[in-house]
């Protein structure tokens, strides 16, 4: 009898356990390295607070300076450092938007260095492809070249941002993406980012209903 009621109490305890680390969802952490088209309006912030609508717990870094390329941000090193000392499911990355050929050719060179350290430490790497100017508009196509080909060159995923901006506008010509220095994001194209970062990331084919979730 004394068997039957430790074998009760282990069983019980037991399914405790299971049932908590059911209950229990892993938080996924990202690291954003970039510069001001990624902290304007705080898109990391902005898709930890879509995670939530999506019960989906999101730790986010960021490594974002004015005006830094991702050279600079490699040779500052805090981003090496930063995945040596600690676990990052994700690496989303930008800098400006590279539409000239030395341009593109610097992102895929940096890319590519990125994409191997990210492959050190389990680290997937997205790159966040950002939008032309809007006094250089004619690049627009340019720049959603680069960031493809830079993403293709290396594997990577990609989440074309200025692409969405591109298809939007082909419905609605009015929207208005651009802050006032006809560069920086306005708060809509910022939620827009983040939620076309989100959907790839987290393989989401359509977000309209997470807004009704409790």
């Amino acid at each position: 009898m004394k068997k039957l009621y430790i074998l009760i109490f282990l069983s019980i305890a037991f399914g405790q356990v299971y049932a908590q680390k059911k209950q229990t969802k892993k938080t996924t952490k990202i690291v954003f390295v970039g510069n001001s088209l990624t902290y304007y309006h705080n898109i990391p912030k902005l898709l930890e607070e879509i995670g939530k609508f999506d019960k989906q717990k999101i730790k986010t870094i960021s490594f974002t300076n004015p005006d830094y390329s991702l050279e600079d941000h490699w040779n500052e090193g805090k981003v090496q450092n930063a995945l040596q000392k600690e676990h990052f499911d994700f690496m989303v990355a930008q800098q400006g938007s590279s539409a000239l050929p030395e341009s593109q050719l610097m992102l895929k060179n940096y890319v590519q260095k990125y994409a191997n350290e990210c492959k050190k430490h389990g680290t997937e790497l997205n790159l966040y492809m950002v939008w032309a100017m809007k006094s250089r508009f004619f690049d627009f196509d340019n720049v959603i070249y680069s960031y493809t080909e830079a993403a293709k060159f290396v594997n990577a995923s990609l989440s074309p941002v200025g692409l969405a901006w591109k298809k939007v506008w082909e419905k609605s010509p009015d929207v208005a993406f651009y802050e006032t220095d006809g560069l920086h994001p306005n708060k809509k194209a910022s939620v827009l980012a983040a939620m076309v970062i989100y959907s790839k990331l987290f393989k989401k084919k359509d977000l309209k209903p997470l807004g009704q979730r409790s």
